[in-house]
């Protein structure tokens, strides 16, 4: 019994990071990337954070980009930080190695590998299942080589949509309206009208007045007082909930541009 649950989590498990590597790759490959720059500002933010509990070494130039051991190529992030790191570099820039190492922390953090080798064949093995499984690039469009006749067309695009049904949608707000605590334990990047060169990444959060709570913080850091929430009308409910749960595109000129799932959406 105790057997058969490990491995229904452990699929599961395996799902998530398939659909996540699916929208991820298929993203970049059209050029969805985030905005120069987007991953500097996680960076100084991390700076500015205080740690809790398990700690790791993350090379602000990633290794497989030339980057070095010095010093100061290296900030100490929480685990979960250290994850989101490698996606947000991955989103901005588009090496695989970022990735790689994205689903390689992932797999580590969710299932206890006792090898080197086990973690390395669980990397191939989701290599295969997800961006490398030929049944995906072809509907996707996203062979190497030289561009097809479908590219960026009408066609191209159903065939995606028919990929994104097959699949499931993987982030964003409108698979996140049915249930605000999906959307807590994912990391939110919002934007304000009187900030709009400025991103504000929200780490998941135990409620949405946390989430307010939180942003107010990161406000007071970047002395942007004028543009803070009101915490008591944010206690009351409301709009600021429905801007979490998606019902809302934007509510006291804060808008989620972006939803970043986490493969801890498993419980």
């Amino acid at each position: 019994m105790t057997k058969r649950k490990k491995s229904n989590s452990k699929s599961s498990y395996s799902l998530q990071t398939e659909k996540i590597i699916i929208w991820v790759i298929a993203r970049v490959k059209k050029g969805l990337r985030f905005k120069p720059g987007t991953y500097s500002k996680f960076i100084e933010r991390m700076r500015l954070k205080e740690t809790q509990g398990n700690t790791e070494k993350h090379h602000i130039l990633p290794r497989h980009r030339g980057g070095s051991d010095d010093p100061s190529n290296l900030i100490v992030l929480e685990v979960r930080d250290h994850i989101a790191a490698h996606l947000i570099h991955y989103l901005e820039f588009g090496y695989q190695g970022d990735i790689d190492a994205y689903i390689f922390r992932k797999a580590t953090s969710h299932i206890d590998f006792k090898t080197q080798g086990q973690k390395i064949a669980e990397l191939n093995r989701l290599h295969k299942r997800g961006w490398f499984n030929p049944e995906v690039q072809r509907e996707l469009g996203l062979r190497g080589g030289a561009k097809g006749g479908l590219a960026n067309t009408a066609a191209q695009f159903e065939a995606r949509s028919k990929v994104g049904n097959k699949y499931g949608k993987i982030v964003g707000i409108s698979n996140q309206s049915e249930n605000l605590k999906s959307t807590l334990k994912c990391i939110l990047i919002f934007k304000h009208t009187d900030a709009p060169d400025t991103l504000f990444y929200i780490s998941p959060q135990v409620s949405a007045y946390a989430v307010a709570e939180a942003l107010n913080s990161e406000c007071e850091s970047m002395n942007r007082q004028d543009i803070m929430l009101d915490l008591p009308k944010i206690k009351k409910g409301g709009p600021w909930y429905a801007l979490l749960r998606g019902k809302r595109k934007k509510i006291y000129g804060w808008t989620i541009i972006e939803i970043i799932a986490d493969l801890d959406i498993l419980d």
